[in-house]
């Protein structure tokens, strides 16, 4: 698909003109949210912080520092824009991850040792970390170009900063109220359509919490909201989740 894409819009010419890259956009981010919404549902790690965090991290940082030292070296760019795009390039490997790990999961394949789950979590903290550390790397070298300029329009670059982490933290709270709503299926007698009912549940939320996101002046609350909401819901709900 990326191959064909990258085809596409270099050389089929016209033909990609009609092509909404807003709506694109929209789409890559709300599958992107339902995603973290899955995998925060599949997050295990009792037992296992010090392995969760390490294995967050350090290839994390391996693969965002390599990245940006190659941008730096290659395409002279500045510091922040190049740990920017290693921040951007690192974040896509969980993404491809996750669902390979939710199948092995489901097949069964490392189950007795939480395999599977533990992986998962790393992955999905991956993910928000590359997130947040994108924001925070964005806002500092947006910061720097406008002082560059001499704009007197720029904000203080600590409480530039500081919004992330507020909007990240109102993400996390709007995640797991929503989470929390769906207690009320316990109510729902558990019957073949109840699981089919708790998905479209948790889709309709996870693309809601996007918008909601976008809309408002949050929008870096988006993508911890989902995750935050479908852990909660795993919470909530146990074992008798939505799988597939």
């Amino acid at each position: 698909m990326i191959i064909m894409g990258c085809i596409a819009r270099n050389f089929f010419g016209d033909v990609m003109k009609p092509y909404s890259n807003a709506w694109a956009q929209w789409v890559r981010i709300c599958c992107l949210g339902i995603l973290l919404t899955r995998g925060g549902m599949n997050v295990s790690f009792t037992g296992k912080g010090i392995l969760v965090i390490l294995m967050t991290f350090i290839p994390l940082m391996f693969e965002a520092t390599t990245a940006a030292l190659i941008a730096m070296g290659i395409f002279g760019m500045p510091i922040g824009i190049a740990f920017s795009l290693g921040f951007a390039v690192s974040a896509i490997a969980a993404a491809i991850v996750v669902p390979l790990l939710m199948k092995w999961d489901q097949c069964g394949y490392g189950r007795s040792k939480g395999l599977a789950g533990s992986l998962t979590a790393c992955s999905t903290f991956d993910n928000i970390t590359c997130i947040i550390l994108f924001g925070i790397c964005k806002t500092v070298s947006m910061q720097y170009a406008v002082e560059e300029k001499g704009s007197k329009s720029h904000t203080n670059l600590a409480w530039a900063i500081g919004s992330i982490f507020v909007h990240n933290i109102a993400g996390i709270i709007a995640g797991v109220i929503m989470g929390l709503t769906g207690w009320f299926f316990k109510f729902i007698d558990h019957k073949p359509y109840t699981i089919n009912i708790k998905c479209a549940y948790a889709i309709v939320v996870s693309i809601g919490l996007i918008i909601a996101s976008e809309m408002s002046s949050f929008s870096n609350a988006r993508f911890i909201a989902c995750l935050s909401f479908g852990y909660t819901c795993f919470r909530v709900w146990g074992e008798n989740k939505p799988t597939k």
